[in-house]
């Protein structure tokens, strides 16, 4: 197996191609507005986010995820998504002036879970137990969102610590490590 810079470099090139991937299925499904973008939307979990997560973990030499353990760490993450996902279907749902937003929308909800499924496959094989709730707000806060008419990519060097930063850790050195961090940013 590779040093974890290498493989987080490599993680960081994978989610680039699937956010662009996402923008493209996305932007073109505003042209037509609702309800195509519901469509779409639904295609891209088993065509963008599955395989993503799925190479991910063959990345840092995890086994795939479960059912019923991914559909616990979504149910985790559910309200730190929701504004993203609420946004996405208001402004997204418009034909033409949907494209712009679909495109934007899809290139920050792949990059948050992009990175979501990163952490937790550099940290180790079990996903149970993890403090994903925690994890996005962490993600959120190291990479602001603060414009939601612009999207930013994540800065590579920032990811690259972040990662490495939790590579092969447990889970309790994991949520501990999180929980520090996040009390960090909130003390700046």
């Amino acid at each position: 197996m590779e040093t974890g810079i290498g493989l987080a470099e490599q993680a960081y090139d994978i989610i680039q191609k699937k956010s662009e991937d996402n923008t493209i299925a996305q932007s073109l499904s505003g042209i037509f507005g609702w309800p195509i973008t519901i469509g779409t939307d639904i295609a891209v979990i088993p065509m963008i986010y599955v395989p993503l997560w799925d190479r991910l973990r063959e990345l840092f030499s995890r086994s795939n995820v479960a059912q019923d353990a991914a559909t616990n760490i979504i149910k985790g993450i559910i309200g730190e998504i929701f504004v993203d996902i609420a946004f996405d279907k208001f402004m997204g749902n418009i034909p033409l002036v949907g494209i712009y937003f679909n495109a934007i929308c899809a290139k920050n909800m792949t990059w948050r879970l992009g990175i979501l499924f990163t952490m937790l496959a550099a940290r180790g094989e079990e996903v149970e137990g993890m403090d994903v709730k925690e994890t996005m707000a962490l993600i959120r806060k190291v990479f602001p969102q603060s414009d939601m008419f612009k999207f930013i990519t994540p800065e590579k060097e920032k990811f690259l610590k972040l990662i490495n930063g939790v590579t092969n850790l447990n889970q309790e050195d994991f949520n501990r490590k999180v929980d520090k961090m996040l009390d960090m940013i909130d003390e700046l």
